[in-house]
């Protein structure tokens, strides 16, 4: 039963965000939010990241964006919550 629910849990997240549309900064910008800070989050190992984080009124998104050193800034994604 445990595995039933787990496997159902598991397809309800997946499909849950391959239905909803993708939020990329340009898409916000045009929503009207507007860029409140922007930081570098820098790891030991591994690709450093641009967070930034836009407002608008009283919501708020935050973007990353992995910066590598090869191929450039690669955007990755956008959360509102």
């Amino acid at each position: 039963m445990r595995k039933i629910l787990t496997l159902f849990a598991i397809f309800f997240f997946y499909f849950n965000n391959a239905s909803s549309e993708e939020i990329t900064i340009n898409s916000l910008l045009k929503e009207g939010y507007k860029i409140d800070s922007e930081g570098i989050v820098k790891r030991e190992k591994g690709i450093p990241f641009k967070i930034v984080t836009l407002t608008k009124s009283k919501s708020y998104a935050t973007c990353m964006i992995s910066l590598n050193y090869i191929s450039g800034p690669n955007f990755i994604k956008c959360i509102k919550p």
